[in-house]
């Protein structure tokens, strides 16, 4: 191919001319696209999704099975605006559509695609109206208002590639309104782009503008799209040998056909190689960037550049930012940021607006947190700060807030970058039903999201809540209590005087004082009593030597009992049985007792063992 051709919706479209572009590179081969293929159905266009207000009303190809033929019906009524009668129709572009008669299909040698050939092509209004008659063997959709045409063309076969294409005849540009505008004498040509066409004439190729009028001479080998009025074009000899250069649309020589390959970067700045290394030339031809790189990537306006197996990046202008001294670069995301790996340990973030950071965090809803000299900021998807650099550490996002941290000490601040508490504690949880545990020195307690102190930061400890409940057991003085800090003001439940509380299982604790915890993680001596979990209080005050778990709804108590720690057993004393309201419906009275199983419990009293059920009734 001689120019980058457009893609195409019916056939392949190709002309044999010189074959001196053996030597192009591999991005402009990759441009150099050849016109596509159609399949058999026909684009069918798409009604708007739930998610718009208000869908748009456009015309969408229909096939008619009986006829086999196509016509256009309106997208959101579905009514048939256009009879099916044409063996093939365009989307409309440009307000027409292309639309062909007397074609028929063709399928690949593996079938593996079913094109429409031959027939005559023209183009129809929105009303099914003809405004271009259909006397062309092939045209391309509009652009620019203009659609170039083809007659005397016709469909080959390429043995080589196995495939179908178009080929030969003549091409032109007509307009809107039917018109030859550029005459059809073009043996290729490409649709419109900034007001320009390539086109190829007797084995050249060169541009024209919409008057027909050549802007850059038909004299090269091959030629890019026009691209802020500059274009590349090449010259290839007999050993297929290309040189590149760039020439502007008054026909002027930018620069000298003299670079081994050359492609368009972006922001009309061109990639061109000499001698194996790459530079940066404007679209004035002055070389911004010495021939020094093994090779440049384009991304966001910044260029990507490697030498030596490392990499580095400039600016648009050129200007080095970091220089190849870097492992790996990558392209920018979506949000316009890139991650710079120095090394394998090294990594920082470099947004495309020019900021810098050490680090970058993965974006938490439209927030990130982000490093530089130590201090944590937060910015948004737009790198626009929300909060400076002043942190020395923030922490992941609960929902909105954060755990921040600043010489030393913690506080919170919100997703907006508030400071909702003042970095003034030692250490701080989480939040949970709108409070958060903090520590200042050795002492606790929990405050609300705006500092107010809902528990008083006065105890030694403040343990988790329990499962699913609103109390939680405190410390203070080597001293257990209970606390709600949904409360307010009453929510010491039982002030700090147990030497131990225990969870009992179901709705209970257990307390102690007293006791002493043995080598074995046991509670020696004290004396014992309940608390019930779900409203904190008191169930019985500590007064018996011990009390076993519950069976039977029953739990075994004893009073005035010797704990011998080697039998691990006690010694005189009185047992009984209490129910989980502390009350005591078996007295303490029985010499020896066991917790009851399958509704009985062994006892012995005055010397006589027998078996009593949960009524404390004697049954055998």
């Amino acid at each position: 191919m001689l120019i980058y051709s457009q893609t195409h919706t019916k056939m392949k479209t190709k002309v044999f001319f010189l074959v001196a572009l053996m030597g192009l590179t591999s991005s402009i081969a990759t441009q150099a696209q050849q016109k596509s293929p159609t399949p058999k159905t026909p684009p069918t266009g798409s009604k708007a999704s739930a998610n718009v207000a208000k869908p748009k009303q456009v015309l969408i190809s229909y096939y008619d099975s009986e006829s086999g033929l196509y016509g256009f019906k309106d997208s959101i009524s579905d009514k048939v605006v256009v009879k099916a009668k044409y063996t093939y129709v365009n989307p409309f572009s440009g307000g027409l559509a292309a639309v062909n008669i007397g074609g028929e299909m063709a399928d690949n040698y593996d079938n593996s695609e079913t094109y429409y050939i031959g027939g005559k092509w023209g183009f129809i209004n929105p009303k099914g109206i003809v405004v271009v008659p259909l006397k062309y063997d092939e045209v391309y959709d509009f652009s620019g208002g203009m659609a170039a045409v083809n007659i005397g063309g016709t469909v080959e076969y390429d043995d080589y590639n196995e495939e179908s294409f178009f080929s030969g005849g003549k091409w032109g540009f007509i307009n809107s309104a039917g018109l030859v505008v550029i005459p059809v004498k073009y043996d290729e040509v490409r649709s419109f782009s900034e007001g320009y066409a390539n086109v190829v004439l007797g084995g050249k190729a060169g541009c024209v503008g919409k008057a027909g009028q050549t802007v850059i001479p038909i004299k090269y080998s091959g030629i890019s799209t026009v691209n802020k009025g500059t274009a590349i074009v090449w010259n290839t000899d007999s050993t297929y040998t290309s040189k590149f250069g760039l020439v502007n649309t008054k026909g002027m020589a930018i620069t000298p056909l003299a670079f081994d390959e050359m492609d368009y970067a972006e922001d009309g700045v061109y990639k061109a190689k000499k001698d194996e290394l790459w530079g940066l030339i404007n679209s004035a031809g002055k070389i911004i960037v010495p021939f020094k790189y093994s090779n440049i990537n384009t991304s966001c306006g910044y260029f990507i550049v490697e030498a030596d197996g490392l990499e580095g990046l400039l600016d648009k202008t050129g200007k080095e930012i970091y220089p190849p001294v870097n492992k790996y670069i990558t392209r920018f995301d979506e949000d316009g940021f890139m991650i710079i790996q120095k090394d394998k340990d090294h990594f920082f973030d470099f947004h495309k607006s020019g900021l810098k950071f050490d680090q970058k965090n993965t974006f938490e809803g439209d927030v990130a947190r982000v490093v530089l000299n130590g201090k944590y900021g937060l910015i948004n998807k737009k790198a626009q700060f929300i909060l400076p650099y002043k942190y020395d550490k923030i922490g992941y996002f609960n929902d909105t807030l954060a755990i921040v941290t600043l010489n030393g000490k913690k506080g919170y601040i919100s997703i907006s970058g508030k400071e909702l508490i003042p970095c003034i504690y030692d250490n701080i949880g989480l939040f949970e039903n709108k409070c958060v545990w903090v520590k200042l020195g050795t002492k606790s307690g929990y405050i609300s999201a705006h500092g107010r102190e809902i528990i008083p930061v006065k105890y030694d400890e403040c343990y988790d809540n329990y499962k699913g409940l609103d109390i939680q057991k405190v410390k203070l003085n080597e001293k257990y209590g209970i606390v709600n800090k949904n409360l307010g003001a009453n929510y010491e439940l039982i002030p700090p005087k147990f030497d131990f509380i225990f969870d009992y299982g179901g709705d209970l604790l257990k307390s102690n004082i007293g006791g002493v915890k043995n080598s074995e993680g046991y509670i020696d001596g004290g004396k014992w009593g309940i608390i019930d979990k779900q409203s904190g209080l008191e169930v019985i005050a500590p007064k018996y030597d011990y009390i076993w778990d519950y069976t039977d709804g029953l739990a075994l108590v004893i009073v005035d009992g010797i704990y011998n720690p080697v039998k691990k057993s006690y010694t005189s004393g009185k047992y009984g049985f209490i129910n989980p309201k502390g009350v005591e419906v078996i007295p303490t009275q029985f010499d020896i007792a066991n917790p009851f199983k399958d509704g009985v419990a062994n006892v012995k009293l005055n010397d006589v063992s027998y078996k009593i059920n949960v009524n404390g009734e004697k049954v055998y």
